[in-house]
Parts: C-alpha cells; structure tokens; sequence
C-alpha cells in the first residue's frame, strides 16, 4: 500500500556544486538550500550514485557530518548513498531519500521499476522511506505519472536533475527552478547591458545563487549584488572578458567590494578578481587570508600579483591561466602551498639601503649657504617614516642633523637637504638610522650607514660676512676700521669686552710666542714687535724663564732653553709642531685649537697629539687655557669647577660665527664673563690664562692688565698683510 500523501517542510539552501571544482565557504552546499526536508526527517533530493565523501564535500558548511546505514554502522568516503542512509548532524538525524531508488541500492534500475509497479497494484506494500523514494514528480503522491516519470530516468529520456529543476529565462537572465526548494539558480545571463544588476527574486521566488562558470560574455563591465543573501558558485565570471568591477550593497550579508574586487563580507576571503581591471599590479589586501577558486583566472592585465604573509589558504586553481608574475612576501608560509600545486612564484626580497651619496654639488669647494643634496638609494620604492640622517664637517665641531618626514612610496630614493651656515670642512656621513621604511608589502627596510660614493665636497666660510649684529652694546672705549678687520672695545656691565671681525680667519688670527732664545715676556712688549697686530691678550697658561724646564721625551725639539713646559702639552704654532705629546691635566689645564680656517674648537682634540690634531683637524695654533665653557652654542658643565665663582683677572676668548670674536678680559668670575658672552651669541667660549697675568691691549696700550706678569705667549687679530 502507498500512503504519500505528507505535508513538505521547505529549509534554504544552495544547489549541487559543479564537478570538479573545490568548494569554498560561498561555493558550498547546506542542507536546507539543496534539499527538501519533510516533517519526518526524510532528507529528499539526493541523486543516484552519490558517494558518501561527495556529498560530505558538498554539506562542508555543516561541520561535522556522519553517515551510517539501516544498522546504525559508519560509511566510509567511498560507499554509495541509498535510500535509508542515515545523516547525523548536531544530535539531530535525517533519512536520505534517493527519488526512484526504492529498492535501497543506490542505483535506479528495472528493479526499481518493478517495485513501483508493484506498489500501484498493490502487489507489495512500500512504506516510510521508500513509500517517499516512489513519488518522482515531489506532488506528495504516487500515480501513474510517477511510474512514467520513472521509466523515462531508467532510459534516459529525463535526468534526474531534470526532476528537481525547472528550466527558464526572462529577458535579462535564465534560470532554473529549484522545486525542492522553490529557490532559484541564475544559470545565464542575456542581457547585453554594461551594468547588470543581480535581481534578488524572479517571479516573486527568491535568487539562492548564481551558478558557475556562466557562459561567455563580452558586454558586462560592473556586476551589481543585491541586499539579499545571493551566493555565487566557483567561477562564476571566468568567461567575462569585459568584467572591470564589482558592486555590493552594503546589506549584503556575504560580501562586499573594495576597488572593484570581490571578498567575503570580512574581506577575508578574495573571491573574485575582475577580468578586465586595468591595474598592472595588485597587492593582495592584507586581510585576506583565502584566495578563492579561480579567483584570478583568465586574467591578462594583471602583471604583477603580490602576495603577503598573512594568506594562509590558496585554492588550487585561483591562479588558473593568469599571465601575472606571483610575488610573494619573504617569509609567507603560503609559499609552500604553491610548491604543492606547481604554480610558479618568485620571493619578494626586503628593501634594502644600497648607496648615501652628495649628488649635489659637484666635487669640490663651495662657499657656506649652499643647499647640500644626499640621496639615500633603495633597491626598491619604498614609503613610510624616513630615517634620520646625521651629517659632519671634519674642519669644524658641529654636525648637521637631517629629518625627511613621510615618504610617499613613488621612489626608490629620499633625498635629503641640508643648508649650511657656519660649517665648513669636507661632509661626511656619522649616523643613519630610525624611522621605519617599507616595501610595497610592508616589509621593513634594513639601515645602515654607507661610505659616501658621491661627490666630495667641501664647505669654505663665506668671506662676505660683514661684522655682526650684536644685540648687546656697551659704552665705547675705542675702535678701529679698515677693509680687513674692524674692532669696537667697549665696556658692557663692568666688563671689558672687545667686539672683533676679520675677513680673512686663516690669516688674521695668530699665535705670538715670547721667544726661544730670551726670557719670556709681558703682552705689551711682545704685541709691539708686530706692527700690524691691532689687538690681543695674553694666551697660554703659565710661563717658565727656563730655570725649570724639564726634558720629558725624545720627540721634544731639543733646545736646550725650552719655554713650554706644561708637560704632556702639545704646542702648535702658526702651523709649527712644538711639542707632540699627548694631553696630561697637569694643573687641569686643556688645550684649545685653532684650525686654518680660524674655527675654535676643543673638545674634537681633546687627548690627541700635535700630528693627530694636524692631520684631523687642521689645527694651526694651541692655547693651553683653563676650561671650554662654551661650545656648539651649548654651554658645558665645566663651570662648576670649585674656584671658577671667585673673582680673578680673567682673559677669555669667544667666536660668533665664521669671523666674528670676542676678547673678554676682567676682573671677574667665570660665571659673568660666560653671561655676557651668551648675551653676545657666543658659539664658543673658552678660558686662557688668567688670574695674576689677564691683559689686553689694543693698538698697543692696554685696555686691562691685571699685572704685567710674564706670558709663554699671545692671541692677537690684525690687519691683512
């Protein structure tokens, strides 16, 4: 007896996958989108000769699946779906029903038929589940029809998909009617529009899905998806040859579109890209971590596709017939995938620092105030925060530090400009490093200082600047002008001070010694053997009238009435080597140097050798004094020195810039010789000798004297030979 008379429960779900391609999360079935589901757990829809792996493959949205036969015992992959086959899923269980396997083989056969016949004539009495496999045309009972319907599958007059589909088109799309399900399936699309807008009901039936590959067409440009819950198949678009973007609504619950690209609601899945986009290069968004089935299949415009480390799965045709270079970031696990599928990819090597070199200006000698150009050279374009470059003048303390901001990621060099003021000396390179360059996939660059390759270029002083503009003035005590040097002594808080410019450093600053062959002398007697000395003051630190001198090494010159015994002291004069020792802190003295170009300095030489300060520094004349105080512009932690807050016949020695200086010598204490000297802008600040011998005359009569106590020797200024 046949009783099929059962109401249909309807769940949604999508349809068969097409054989052959790899489900993925949006390509794969679940149960109510492909099945029909009736109120006796009858699980309706499954086609003959299913195996168990196909349809796990098929349900893999469901998690976990098992099968078993009539006595409850486990299927493996290979064993034929039958109609009983029971389904196990989340504590819940499903009988398969195989329409037209009413004999439970998993075939459809005469046999099959002959069962059915028998149950019309009710020669044999089918129930349950077979009772459900007997009814071919889904109307809820077995007739007639069912038997012709039956007859037509066993020869092959009907598919068995042909019992479950319905086949139609309207004048944009064709279609097939799920009746298991009442969903629809877009199987083509006609229309010839540019814009296609995937509708989400055809005849008030809602759209599941769009199958996959649909056929060739070279019109559509953009594809529309609607709010609704429309899935695609694998492959679906590899036939659009126009294909330029993609369209979400934003309500879509599976995916969205980013520059025209089609990914998964969370962009983690790139499902899709289009054909004809005309972008050379694509770097794969880096919230993907699936790269879909034929995701970039077919595609002729792509030349370049980059791959970054955080991809985890390739499906094994999403590169199918794509004629794009594949790069993949070094270090990204994926490329193992591809070694595992055969397809053909090169390592994206990390950006690498390959040259600093000055391209501007040419090699040679400029004056102060150019633009100096240097160019950081990477193997590759690169973006992000630049580093730090930190550049040296060897003829001068100072350094020049440079700061690039962002770099835009259009270039595979920064350039780095630095304009000089009051350096000189040949540029070189002392530190590069921060910031926090990358690649076009986010792979850091490595750092590291280079030797200059580029043009070497020295920086001279500017001989055009004229005297500066000091801020401070005070009452004037005399002065003097010609072309080559201009001196204004003045009188400022109590001090006397002497404001001093010259136009050529190199030659208007000197050394003058007290004598080899004579006792030594007071700073008036020595200046007035020069004639053109406009002014000085007394220099180096102690004197000796020789009765005390000590030998103290064999590269001592070896007169026999040496002055300069500071031992450990090297004496440079006027360019002349006097004494090459290294520097000892006997009575905490230290030695200030000249350079050829007038710069001061002392801190660069500190513990160096006469020879090293040459060949370093350029360094033409010592002074051996009490302390630097300041330098750089800065001024140092040497002032708190005990005894530098009492007051003293002071002589001190400062520079503005390139030829301007100052001469301070008072009655005074350090701590007010330093606070007038910043109120004049002093660059450098540096004591000479001082306490019973301070003097300074100008145009030989003295300004200041302490006492007229003998010197070793003398800083002056003069006019140009």
């Amino acid at each position: 007896m046949i009783h099929l008379n059962k109401k249909m429960i309807v769940l949604f779900l999508t349809t068969v996958l097409l054989a052959g391609i790899t489900s993925s999360v949006f390509a794969s079935t679940t149960i109510e989108n492909r099945y029909k589901v009736d109120d006796s757990n009858y699980l309706i829809g499954v086609f003959s000769n299913t195996t168990v792996g196909t349809l796990k493959q098929e349900l893999s949205k469901e998690g976990e699946i098992i099968l078993t036969n009539n006595s409850g015992e486990p299927l493996s992959d290979d064993d034929i779906i039958t109609t009983g086959t029971k389904l196990n899923k989340n504590d819940l269980t499903y009988t398969l029903v195989v329409c037209g396997d009413i004999n439970s083989d998993g075939n459809i056969t005469t046999t099959d038929l002959i069962k059915l016949k028998h149950g019309l004539i009710e020669q044999e009495n089918l129930f349950n589940e077979k009772e459900t496999a007997c009814d071919l045309n889904l109307n809820g009972t077995t007739t007639i029809t069912d038997l012709i319907y039956l007859k037509k599958v066993i020869v092959k007059l009907l598919s068995e998909e042909e019992l479950y589909f319905n086949e139609d088109s309207n004048d944009d799309f064709e279609y097939k009617h799920n009746k298991l399900t009442d969903k629809i399936t877009i199987t083509g699309i006609k229309t010839d529009s540019k814009t296609v807008q995937i509708p989400e009901t055809i005849n008030e039936l809602t759209v599941l899905d769009i199958d996959g590959p649909l056929a060739e067409n070279t019109s559509c440009e953009k594809i529309v998806l609607p709010a609704g819950q429309v899935e695609i198949k694998n492959g679906a678009f590899i036939n659009f040859s126009s294909l330029q973007e993609f369209e979400v609504d934003e309500n879509n619950p599976n995916f969205c579109a980013d520059n025209g690209i089609l990914y998964s609601k969370n962009k983690e899945e790139l499902i899709f890209y289009p054909r004809a986009k005309t972008e050379s290069e694509y770097i794969v968004d880096k919230t993907v971590k699936i790269i879909s089935d034929y995701a970039f299949e077919n595609n002729t415009n792509l030349k370049k596709i980059y791959l970054l480390n955080t991809i985890e799965t390739i499906n094994s045709n999403a590169f199918e017939q794509t004629q794009s270079e594949i790069i993949v970031q070094d270090g990204a696990l994926i490329a193992e995938k591809f070694d595992e599928i055969n397809v053909v990819y090169s390592i994206d090597k990390k950006p690498e620092l390959k040259s600093l070199k000055i391209i501007n200006p040419a090699s040679g000698e400029h004056d102060a105030g150019v633009n100096i150009v240097i160019r950081a050279q990477f193997s590759e374009n690169i973006s992000g925060k630049a580093p730090e470059l930190k550049i040296k003048f060897d003829g001068i303390v100072g350094t020049g530090s440079i700061k690039v901001s962002r770099v835009d990621g259009s270039k595979n060099y920064i350039d780095y400009t630095y304009t000089t003021t009051n350096e000189h000396g040949l540029v070189t390179f002392s530190q590069y490093s921060g910031g926090n360059l990358v690649d076009k996939l986010g792979s850091k660059a490595s750092i590291s200082l280079k030797k200059n390759t580029g043009n070497n270029v020295t920086i001279l002083y500017q001989t055009r600047f004229g005297p500066y503009q000091y801020s401070v003035t005070g009452t004037n005590k005399g002065s003097y002008k010609d072309d080559s040097i201009e001196v204004s002594v003045e009188r400022i808080d109590s001090m006397n001070v002497a404001k001093i410019w010259i136009k050529d450093p190199s030659k208007q600053i000197k050394k003058a010694e007290a004598g080899w062959n004579v006792k030594n002398k007071i700073v008036k007697d020595i200046l007035s053997g020069i004639p053109n000395a406009i002014i000085g003051c007394n220099g180096s630190f102690f004197y000796d009238d020789g009765s005390n001198w000590k030998p103290s090494s064999t590269t001592d010159v070896g007169k026999s009435n040496w002055q300069y015994t500071i031992e450990g002291h090297s004496v440079i004069s006027n360019g002349v080597i006097r004494r090459n020792f290294g520097h000892a802190n006997l009575y905490s003295a230290v030695v200030m140097g000249i350079d050829k170009n007038g710069q001061l300095m002392c801190n660069n030489i500190r513990n160096l050798t006469a020879s090293q300060m040459v060949s370093s520094y350029n360094i033409v004349n010592t002074f051996s004094g009490s302390t630097i105080f300041i330098e750089n512009g800065k001024e140092t932690n040497e002032n708190s020195r005990s005894g530098n807050d009492k007051q003293y016949g002071r002589t001190l020695i400062g520079q503005v810039n390139y030829n301007n200086y100052i001469l301070i010598c008072s009655f005074c204490t350090f701590d007010k010789a330093i606070r007038i000297a910043k109120s004049l802008d002093c660059q450098f600040l540096f004591g000479l000798d001082g306490g019973g011998s301070s003097a300074m005359v100008f145009r030989n009569n003295y300004v200041y004297y302490n006492s007229v106590r003998k010197v070793q020797d003398v800083i002056y200024f003069s006019t140009l030979e």
